[in-house]
């Protein structure tokens, strides 16, 4: 064997392994929740029959023999925040523009699917909303486009550095924009000029159970998708921040983002 090949091998093999393929020692398969396997099999359309817990989540690559991974305590332990204090998520809501009047605020201390979706009716809640008529039928159209935001809040969650503590997700929705913070820099190995145009996941697992949610896709085209989308609805390109947390800043329109404007 080549000395060059012997070194990659050396080296792949004292990679220490991930947060998500670690575990929280004294967990068991007792302390999985079977109504968030219920919940999650329907989300995903995935049906399992009498599948016991452990072995799904085995069908899942969340779990071995004899314990379950990080990955599989974020999205279906009984009680997340026990076992793993960091998995939380903070909503803000904000008068003005400089984080000094919050007026709604909600602390989400659960599985990852539930984070998801707390975030989104928070951002339901807040944001300015207008209604189209086509025909017999009614759409309602939310100021920044939903797509954009269900990307957004799922990349936080799919991306941020789990192992860093006393951490958490944070939504915050301001008069003039909203933000999506999430802890850790870009992912080891992607350049900034590389960033939005080479997809490297911080935390393969969860990418993968989202994507089976059919939250996310699999090709990583999420931050070109989400410039695009934005710039369709007629607002500016989001504007992304890396550094020891990640800040994704949609700019909402100036024209209807007042609180004292209706949208209708």
């Amino acid at each position: 064997m080549a000395a060059a090949n012997r070194a990659i091998i050396a080296e792949q093999v004292d990679e220490p392994p991930s947060f998500e393929e670690k575990t929280v020692r004294g967990f068991t398969f007792d302390d999985i929740s079977k109504a968030k396997i219920n919940a999650f099999t329907k989300e995903a359309d995935i049906r399992i029959g009498r599948t016991a817990a452990p072995n799904f989540l085995r069908s899942l690559n969340v779990a071995d023999a004899s314990r379950v991974k990080n990955a599989g305590i974020l999205f279906f332990a009984k009680n997340v925040h026990r076992h793993i204090h960091q998995a939380q998520m903070t909503l803000l809501a904000f008068k003005g523009t400089n984080r000094q009047h919050i007026y709604d605020q909600r602390d989400v201390r659960d599985d990852l699917l539930t984070q998801f979706n707390e975030a989104m009716a928070f951002l339901k809640r807040h944001l300015n909303i207008r209604s189209e008529i086509h025909g017999l039928k009614r759409k309602d159209i939310y100021e920044i486009p939903l797509e954009v935001l269900r990307e957004a809040v799922v990349n936080a969650l799919m991306h941020r550095d789990y192992s860093i503590t006393g951490t958490q997700v944070s939504v915050e929705v301001h008069d003039d924009r909203v933000e999506i913070i999430n802890p850790g820099d870009l992912p080891k190995g992607l350049p900034l000029q590389k960033f939005g145009s080479v997809s490297i996941r911080r935390n393969e697992l969860i990418a993968d159970l989202f994507a089976r949610l059919d939250k996310v896709e699999r090709v990583g085209m999420g931050i070109s998708k989400m410039r695009k989308a934005m710039l369709a609805a007629g607002l500016r390109e989001p504007t992304f921040e890396p550094g020891e947390f990640f800040r994704a800043i949609f700019h909402r329109s100036p024209e209807f983002a007042l609180k004292n404007k209706a949208w209708l």
